[in-house]
């Protein structure tokens, strides 16, 4: 995400509040960048760490799985690889475009239950997928990856 200018956008974004605030930061990862933000615009920041000093860095019960495959080729698997390694459980597939959460969306909609998260998409639609998908009424959620931060910290709650 640095690479699209995240960092600066989120540094704007704090610049620009007003100095009386109760301010919380949600990161899916702590970089250096998060944490020197944490430490300039947060007062006594409070880090609440799910996955500790584990050589995976991921929280239990959770798997990655990154597979390396040519574009055509990519919607064709997926259904094989839900179907094979999430055996029935939620999955979150990320894409780089809101077009390709759509597209992929609709290829796997053939065979799993799967719903798109993407900016496109309006607040409300956003907060029906999100419990759509809390709830178990679809099992596969494709999101675009910068939507990550977002998607993480709404599912926390």
């Amino acid at each position: 995400m640095l690479s699209f200018g995240f960092e600066e956008d989120v540094e704007v974004i704090l610049e620009s509040l007003p100095s009386k605030r109760q301010s919380m930061l949600f990161s899916a990862t702590m970089p250096t960048w998060v944490k020197k933000l944490a430490r300039k615009y947060l007062d006594n920041p409070l880090q609440i760490d799910l996955v500790g000093d584990q050589e995976e860095k991921l929280a239990e019960g959770i798997k990655l799985y990154a597979v390396s495959t040519t574009a055509t080729s990519k919607r064709t698997i997926l259904s094989d690889l839900v179907t094979v390694y999430a055996k029935g459980g939620k999955t979150i597939i990320f894409t780089r475009t809101k077009r390709d959460a759509d597209e992929v969306s609709m290829a796997l909609t053939q065979s799993i239950a799967s719903e798109a998260l993407h900016g496109d998409i309006s607040q409300h639609q956003r907060e029906r997928t999100l419990n759509g998908f809390r709830q178990g009424k679809f099992t596969v959620l494709v999101a675009r990856t910068l939507h990550l931060v977002g998607l993480i910290s709404r599912m926390l709650i």
